[in-house]
């Protein structure tokens, strides 16, 4: 939801059930992943100190969730034509 909205996203270390959209996101540097609870206050302090960075996670986020809306429907068609 927060990527959708264009907010910045974070998380956690362990991403293991969402592997692929975890790699785009990362690919496309819309998340920032930390690893323990100082991490996330640093990094938490580093965003509400630093508008822009905020703005292009946020930005970075949507255009990801942009680029996989329809993703359904589009698997949907493809079984589709497999099915008789």
């Amino acid at each position: 939801e927060p990527a959708f909205f264009g907010k910045p996203v974070l998380t956690g270390p362990n991403m293991e059930n969402f592997k692929n959209i975890m790699e785009m996101f990362l690919a496309a540097g819309a998340i920032v992943q930390v690893d323990s609870a100082e991490d996330l206050a640093q990094e938490l302090r580093r965003l509400l100190s630093e508008p822009r960075r905020r703005q292009e996670l946020g930005s970075r986020a949507r255009t990801v969730v942009q680029e996989c809306q329809g993703a359904g429907a589009k698997n949907l068609q493809e079984i589709r034509t497999l099915l008789p």
